[in-house]
């Protein structure tokens, strides 16, 4: 209860000294598990993933940085053999994966012109589901941080509305990354683009 209050009071505080805050809606594709996709050592593929995403910016007074929270839902389809877990006896499944992901980061923007560009970072936590069958009925859950690297054209319909396209890249698992421990999924880039709407409400 006293954190529920903390952030209430938090919250309250930045709508009093705020210029705006902004809402988002965006959806896209890309490259998911790039490097593992490109492994001829493995016979794993990851189809075009489906990419939908929600945030809440917080653009200070007089500021041209802004403080964004991220929810994105990335899902794709995959199918070859598993190498790792040896769920379907080293015969070829076809299934999903599914990352579930929160970031919190700041994005960089000057709004002076109808067409402006910027650039985003963050960090975040991810939830990871392989599916081994379209069912679900046979899966594998895993949590880790990720790091988001982003740029931004934005392109202003009126004061309140603009339009965006937001090329990314989505680091699963930095840490893990430079192990000698592999995963089927897990540590691994997505490069993806999406085409977003904004909304800015205060």
């Amino acid at each position: 209860m006293k954190k529920i209050i903390q952030y209430c009071l938090i919250f309250c505080s930045f709508s009093l000294y705020s210029q705006q805050f902004e809402v988002g809606i965006s959806s896209g594709t890309g490259f998911a598990y790039l490097f593992e996709n490109a492994n001829n050592n493995v016979n794993i593929s990851f189809h075009a993933p489906l990419v939908i995403s929600s945030s809440l910016k917080y653009i200070p007074k007089n500021s041209n940085i802004g403080i964004k929270f991220t929810y994105q839902n990335l899902d794709a389809k995959i199918h070859g053999v598993d190498w790792q877990f040896g769920f379907n006896n080293g015969e070829t499944f076809q299934g999903s994966v599914e990352n579930r992901t929160f970031i919190l980061g700041i994005e960089y923007l000057k709004e002076v012109k109808k067409v402006n560009i910027g650039y985003h970072v963050g960090i975040g936590q991810t939830n990871e589901r392989i599916n081994f069958d379209e069912r679900g009925t046979t899966k594998v859950e895993n949590s880790f941080m990720v790091l988001n690297f982003g740029g931004l054209i934005q392109y202003a319909v009126n004061d309140k509305v603009s339009l965006s396209l937001e090329p990314s890249l989505l680091w699963n698992d930095p840490i893990k990354s430079f192990s000698n421990y592999y995963r089927l999924a897990g540590e691994d880039v997505h490069l993806l683009l999406q085409l977003g709407i904004r909304y800015k409400i205060m």
